[in-house]
């Protein structure tokens, strides 16, 4: 990553937990300022579910690795990009189980009366 540009931080959180929420920003502000990288500002995408995190780090001292080892016990999803790079235009991703509740796949075969036969495909 450049340094000399913003770059952001982007968590989600499987499931929707405030104490988990709060915790994961907590940590994540402390590994920046362990490593004296300013933190420009936090933006909640949504409440206990998902954020971002703004900043500088002029010396490419932040390593996405050294903190999910600081997250190891927390079902977190993470994307670090620069922030000149990031068009919210269209977002592809499996959201089965993380953002929305129930697996598509499963919905639409019991919609159209193939449950049991998808089931026995998935297990």
């Amino acid at each position: 990553m450049s340094s000399n540009e913003l770059q952001v931080l982007t968590f989600v959180l499987q499931e929707s937990d405030k104490n988990t929420f709060n915790n994961l920003i907590a940590i994540t502000k402390k590994y920046l300022l362990s490593l004296d990288i300013n933190l420009k500002k936090t933006s909640i995408l949504k409440q206990n579910k998902a954020s971002d995190f703004y900043f500088f780090d002029s010396v490419n001292n932040f390593k996405l690795k050294n903190l999910k080892k600081r997250l190891i016990n927390i079902n977190v999803d993470l994307c670090l990009q620069l922030l000149s790079h990031r068009k919210k235009k269209l977002l592809i991703s499996d959201m089965d189980g993380t953002i929305i509740e129930n697996e598509t796949l499963n919905d639409i075969a019991n919609f159209l009366g193939k449950g049991d036969q998808v089931k026995s495909i998935v297990i």
